[in-house]
């Protein structure tokens, strides 16, 4: 799931911000899928905005996660960790729950980072509970 979320974020940063053609946001990609397949990837390296991705999404697992454009990231994390909560929880005997346990550590780090500077910056509480993974 973090392989295609990752190529998803790329495809949509990189059309957006960088203008590449096909064949060079291609060659930036993972080339791996799990719960895409190549016909959703083809599809997005043909996306012209956020509400072309969000109506490829519609048909796949991730569709919640693309909400708007300013929450997609926080939303992308928030499913992950939610996906390494799972792990942590019922797969004691496999090397995923390893890896499960050190991205929750990442994610945790993450929100007291987010905290620290939310303090140092004075952001309001509300703006800063709705960035926490938590």
């Amino acid at each position: 799931s973090e392989i295609d979320l990752l190529n998803i974020l790329w495809i949509f940063r990189i059309k957006k911000y960088y203008k590449f053609d096909n064949p060079k946001v291609k060659a930036v990609l993972i080339n791996r899928n799990y719960r895409l397949n190549n016909k959703n990837i083809e599809k997005l390296l043909n996306i012209n905005s956020f509400e072309d991705i969000k109506i490829i999404m519609q048909n796949t697992v991730y569709k919640k996660i693309f909400t708007t454009q300013d929450e997609l990231e926080d939303n992308i994390d928030k499913f992950l960790y939610n996906i390494n909560k799972k792990v942590f929880k019922q797969n004691h005997t496999s090397i995923a729950y390893i890896f499960a346990y050190i991205n929750l550590i990442d994610y945790e780090n993450n929100d007291i980072i987010n905290t620290l500077e939310a303090i140092r910056y004075n952001i309001p509480k509300e703006e800063l509970y709705k960035r926490l993974i938590r």
